[in-house]
């Protein structure tokens, strides 16, 4: 998960404010998380965490730090009763507590196909991240690994043909693949940087919509996260888990990487729970 926060950008921009997963996930009522100085964090949807299968305290202080730039803390309810991050969350308000914040500074973000500008709210109609069903020989040699790996969509199962091999963070942005590995990668188009998703599927991935949650469990599982369903059909996704052992062919150094999953991951956190970019 990337370090960066809003303090280490000299250049500043207009906040630009999303619409957040509590307009797609409205039943069973919201947790809303400030922190001591009044400023709300987050607003997760219970609905989002039970059907998600991340219905714990533990999960929201997780979002809570993707989304600002904080050390260890913990959840209190409004009276001042520490929260057990094993405990499912109840809907109410929240205060986030750390004895050296008051005020929460918030990471840079969110970062999809700009580096340093927010993307615009509603933009449904830009250009995707990745594709490649464009023509070249990386993308071609990329396309055949990933359909080799995974042949259906990972999340509707629906057959290659109505797929795109998709980038999970842009090949526009190589700058990201060094900040998440930790070195420059010899090449951007090895298979563990795709995944395999139905073309509908593939542009609200790229949109923060739609996320793949590593569980960090011993079976590696997947589960899919759709924070803002723009479908149906997409909202029926929501909580599925994936086996990588069971579902990937080949070997495990080809299946998808963790962590750029968990950098988109933190990105859609920062859209549709945050609400609002910071650059």
């Amino acid at each position: 998960m990337s370090s960066s926060s809003a303090g280490a950008q000299q250049e500043s921009h207009q906040r630009v404010g999303y619409d957040t997963s509590t307009r797609k996930w409205t039943g069973q009522g919201l947790a809303i998380v400030s922190d001591r100085s009044g400023q709300v964090l987050l607003s997760v949807p219970i609905e989002f965490l039970s059907k998600g299968m991340v219905n714990s305290f533990a999960y929201v202080l997780q979002s809570i730090h993707m989304a600002f730039d904080v050390r260890a803390g913990h959840i209190c309810s409004e009276a001042g009763d520490e929260c057990s991050p094993l405990d499912a969350v109840t809907p109410g308000r929240f205060i986030y507590w750390n004895a050296e914040t008051v005020f929460c500074r918030p990471r840079i973000g969110p970062r999809f196909k700009f580096m340093s500008r927010p993307p615009h709210a509603g933009d449904d109609l830009a250009s995707t991240m990745s594709n490649s069903k464009r023509s070249s020989a990386n993308q071609s040699k990329f396309r055949f690994t990933v359909v080799a790996r995974d042949y259906f969509c990972l999340i509707s199962d629906v057959e290659y043909p109505s797929c795109t091999a998709a980038h999970i963070l842009p090949v526009s942005r190589p700058e990201y693949y060094t900040e998440v590995l930790g070195h420059t990668p010899t090449s951007l188009f090895q298979t563990q940087f795709g995944v395999l998703l139905r073309d509908d599927i593939h542009h609200a991935f790229d949109r923060g919509h739609i996320a793949l949650y590593p569980l960090m469990n011993t079976e590696n599982e997947l589960v899919v996260h759709i924070f803002y369903p723009e479908t149906q059909s997409q909202r029926d996704f929501h909580g599925k888990v994936i086996r990588p052992e069971i579902r990937f062919r080949g070997p495990p150094d080809d299946y998808p990487d963790t962590q750029m999953l968990l950098f988109h991951y933190q990105q859609c956190v920062i859209k549709c729970f945050r609400g609002w970019s910071a650059f």
